[in-house]
Protein backbone atom coordinates (compact mmCIF):
# COMPACT_ATOMS: atom_id res chain seq x y z
CA UNK A 1 0.00 0.00 0.00
CA UNK A 2 2.78 2.36 0.87
CA UNK A 3 4.28 1.69 -2.66
CA UNK A 4 0.95 2.50 -3.85
CA UNK A 5 0.14 5.25 -2.51
CA UNK A 6 4.08 6.83 -3.94
CA UNK A 7 2.92 5.71 -7.27
CA UNK A 8 -0.21 7.66 -7.17
CA UNK A 9 1.25 11.00 -5.81
CA UNK A 10 3.48 10.91 -9.04
CA UNK A 11 0.74 9.88 -11.27
CA UNK A 12 -1.42 12.57 -9.56
CA UNK A 13 1.28 15.02 -10.07
CA UNK A 14 1.82 14.14 -13.98
CA UNK A 15 -1.49 14.76 -14.39
CA UNK A 16 -1.34 18.58 -13.56
CA UNK A 17 2.31 18.97 -15.55
CA UNK A 18 2.13 20.97 -19.09
CA UNK A 19 5.64 21.81 -19.49
CA UNK A 20 8.38 19.71 -19.69
CA UNK A 21 10.14 21.19 -16.74
CA UNK A 22 7.49 20.47 -14.64
CA UNK A 23 7.01 16.81 -15.68
CA UNK A 24 11.21 16.23 -14.38
CA UNK A 25 10.22 18.46 -11.11
CA UNK A 26 7.70 15.79 -10.64
CA UNK A 27 10.14 12.77 -11.54
CA UNK A 28 13.41 14.00 -9.36
CA UNK A 29 10.79 14.45 -6.29
CA UNK A 30 8.94 11.57 -6.91
CA UNK A 31 12.25 9.36 -6.90
CA UNK A 32 13.79 11.48 -3.82
CA UNK A 33 10.39 9.85 -1.96
CA UNK A 34 11.75 5.98 -3.00
CA UNK A 35 15.55 7.03 -2.54
CA UNK A 36 18.03 9.68 -1.04
CA UNK A 37 19.59 10.23 -4.46
CA UNK A 38 22.81 12.83 -3.94
CA UNK A 39 22.91 13.45 -8.01
CA UNK A 40 19.91 13.91 -10.47
CA UNK A 41 19.89 14.54 -14.13
CA UNK A 42 17.50 14.61 -17.47
CA UNK A 43 19.22 14.05 -20.60
CA UNK A 44 17.15 14.29 -23.83
CA UNK A 45 18.48 12.50 -27.02
CA UNK A 46 18.48 13.86 -30.64
CA UNK A 47 17.98 11.49 -32.75
CA UNK A 48 18.52 13.20 -36.01
CA UNK A 49 21.92 14.49 -34.73
CA UNK A 50 22.57 11.69 -32.61
CA UNK A 51 23.16 14.24 -30.20
CA UNK A 52 22.49 14.09 -25.70
CA UNK A 53 22.02 17.21 -24.28
CA UNK A 54 22.16 17.21 -20.36
CA UNK A 55 18.65 19.52 -20.23
CA UNK A 56 18.31 19.56 -16.06
CA UNK A 57 20.63 18.59 -13.31
CA UNK A 58 20.14 18.98 -9.47
CA UNK A 59 23.15 18.11 -7.04
CA UNK A 60 26.77 18.84 -6.30
CA UNK A 61 28.43 20.29 -10.12
CA UNK A 62 24.45 20.42 -11.38
CA UNK A 63 24.82 24.25 -12.64
CA UNK A 64 28.10 23.12 -14.70
CA UNK A 65 26.25 20.50 -16.97
CA UNK A 66 23.31 21.78 -17.53
CA UNK A 67 22.73 22.37 -21.08
CA UNK A 68 25.82 20.64 -22.25
CA UNK A 69 25.63 18.86 -25.69
CA UNK A 70 27.26 15.26 -26.02
CA UNK A 71 27.76 12.67 -28.94
CA UNK A 72 26.71 9.08 -28.82
CA UNK A 73 29.83 7.69 -27.37
CA UNK A 74 30.30 4.60 -25.02
CA UNK A 75 29.12 6.11 -22.05
CA UNK A 76 26.09 4.54 -19.63
CA UNK A 77 23.51 7.06 -20.89
CA UNK A 78 23.95 6.41 -24.69
CA UNK A 79 24.20 2.80 -23.83
CA UNK A 80 21.17 2.72 -21.83
CA UNK A 81 19.59 4.66 -24.88
CA UNK A 82 20.71 2.75 -27.44
CA UNK A 83 19.58 -0.66 -26.02
CA UNK A 84 16.63 0.81 -23.95
CA UNK A 85 17.43 -0.75 -20.74
CA UNK A 86 18.47 0.41 -17.29
CA UNK A 87 22.14 0.79 -16.33
CA UNK A 88 24.80 -0.20 -14.68
CA UNK A 89 24.05 -3.80 -13.69
CA UNK A 90 23.01 -3.58 -9.95
CA UNK A 91 23.43 -0.13 -10.04
CA UNK A 92 26.84 -0.35 -8.49
CA UNK A 93 29.33 2.68 -9.68
CA UNK A 94 33.05 2.84 -10.34
CA UNK A 95 34.20 6.20 -11.70
CA UNK A 96 37.51 4.68 -12.72
CA UNK A 97 36.28 1.87 -15.02
CA UNK A 98 32.48 3.68 -16.00
CA UNK A 99 31.52 6.84 -18.12
CA UNK A 100 28.26 8.55 -17.41
CA UNK A 101 28.13 10.99 -19.81
CA UNK A 102 31.50 11.73 -21.44
CA UNK A 103 35.26 10.95 -20.26
CA UNK A 104 35.59 14.34 -19.67
CA UNK A 105 32.60 14.57 -16.82
CA UNK A 106 33.96 13.07 -13.59
CA UNK A 107 31.44 12.50 -11.06
CA UNK A 108 32.95 12.44 -7.78
CA UNK A 109 32.43 10.88 -4.58
CA UNK A 110 29.74 8.54 -6.10
CA UNK A 111 29.12 4.79 -5.44
CA UNK A 112 25.68 4.26 -6.70
CA UNK A 113 24.10 5.07 -10.04
CA UNK A 114 21.40 3.83 -11.95
CA UNK A 115 20.91 5.29 -15.75
CA UNK A 116 17.03 4.86 -17.09
CA UNK A 117 16.16 5.13 -20.40
CA UNK A 118 13.01 7.42 -20.76
CA UNK A 119 11.14 5.85 -23.68
CA UNK A 120 7.50 6.76 -25.31
CA UNK A 121 5.82 4.83 -27.67
CA UNK A 122 8.95 2.64 -28.17
CA UNK A 123 11.18 5.93 -29.03
CA UNK A 124 13.83 6.98 -26.75
CA UNK A 125 13.68 10.54 -25.40
CA UNK A 126 16.52 10.61 -23.45
CA UNK A 127 17.70 9.52 -20.04
CA UNK A 128 16.70 10.08 -16.15
CA UNK A 129 20.31 9.74 -14.27
CA UNK A 130 19.79 9.03 -10.35
CA UNK A 131 23.33 8.79 -8.18
CA UNK A 132 24.21 8.66 -4.75
CA UNK A 133 27.27 8.90 -3.02
CA UNK A 134 26.62 5.56 0.09
CA UNK A 135 26.69 1.83 -2.31
CA UNK A 136 23.89 -0.38 -2.50
CA UNK A 137 21.21 3.38 -2.85
CA UNK A 138 19.60 0.81 -5.74
CA UNK A 139 18.08 -2.16 -4.42
CA UNK A 140 15.99 -4.46 -6.40
CA UNK A 141 12.33 -3.00 -5.24
CA UNK A 142 13.45 0.46 -5.57
CA UNK A 143 15.19 0.06 -8.92
CA UNK A 144 11.63 -1.27 -9.70
CA UNK A 145 9.74 1.19 -8.34
CA UNK A 146 12.05 4.37 -9.73
CA UNK A 147 11.20 2.51 -13.66
CA UNK A 148 7.88 2.87 -13.14
CA UNK A 149 7.63 6.43 -12.21
CA UNK A 150 10.34 7.18 -15.08
CA UNK A 151 7.80 5.13 -17.32
CA UNK A 152 5.19 7.11 -16.49
CA UNK A 153 7.09 10.63 -16.66
CA UNK A 154 8.24 9.40 -20.31
CA UNK A 155 4.40 9.59 -21.61
CA UNK A 156 4.01 13.08 -19.54
CA UNK A 157 7.50 14.58 -21.12
CA UNK A 158 6.54 13.24 -24.38
CA UNK A 159 2.67 14.87 -23.92
CA UNK A 160 4.52 18.45 -22.68
CA UNK A 161 7.19 18.32 -25.60
CA UNK A 162 4.04 18.04 -27.89
CA UNK A 163 2.11 20.80 -26.40
CA UNK A 164 5.05 23.46 -26.53
CA UNK A 165 5.24 22.44 -30.49
CA UNK A 166 2.09 23.57 -30.66
CA UNK A 167 1.93 26.79 -29.21
CA UNK A 168 5.26 27.24 -30.74
CA UNK A 169 3.40 26.86 -34.22
CA UNK A 170 0.44 28.97 -33.18
CA UNK A 171 2.33 31.98 -32.28
CA UNK A 172 5.34 31.76 -34.60
CA UNK A 173 5.93 32.51 -38.36
CA UNK A 174 6.62 28.95 -39.50
CA UNK A 175 10.05 30.75 -42.17
CA UNK A 176 11.15 34.02 -39.91
CA UNK A 177 10.43 32.23 -36.57
CA UNK A 178 8.94 35.88 -35.76
CA UNK A 179 6.34 36.41 -33.39
CA UNK A 180 2.64 36.00 -35.86
CA UNK A 181 0.04 38.72 -35.74
CA UNK A 182 -2.34 36.75 -33.52
CA UNK A 183 0.45 37.40 -30.97
CA UNK A 184 0.51 40.96 -31.81
CA UNK A 185 -3.00 42.00 -31.71
CA UNK A 186 -2.62 39.72 -27.57
CA UNK A 187 0.11 42.03 -26.72
CA UNK A 188 -1.76 45.28 -28.09
CA UNK A 189 -4.89 44.12 -26.28
CA UNK A 190 -2.72 43.71 -22.95
CA UNK A 191 -1.23 47.15 -23.72
CA UNK A 192 -4.88 49.17 -24.42
CA UNK A 193 -6.39 47.48 -20.98
CA UNK A 194 -3.75 48.15 -18.78
CA UNK A 195 -3.22 52.28 -19.89
CA UNK A 196 -7.21 52.38 -19.68
CA UNK A 197 -7.26 50.62 -16.27
CA UNK A 198 -4.00 53.11 -15.03
CA UNK A 199 -5.28 56.52 -17.20
CA UNK A 200 -2.21 56.38 -19.04
CA UNK A 201 -1.67 57.31 -22.82
CA UNK A 202 -0.50 54.85 -25.54
CA UNK A 203 1.81 55.19 -28.64
CA UNK A 204 2.85 52.55 -31.22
Amino acid sequence: RHEQNKLYRAASRLKDAVREDQVVEVLFDSARDIMKWDFAAFTTFDRGRRAHTIAYAEGRDAEDLRGLVFSSNEGLVSQAVKIGHALPWKGEYDPQTQIIFTKRIRLKDLRSLYVIPVIAGEKALGTAVLAARRAGAFNVEKSRLLQVIVDQSAVAFQNARSLQAREKMASTDVLTGLFNRRVLLEALGRKFQSAQRHGRSLSI
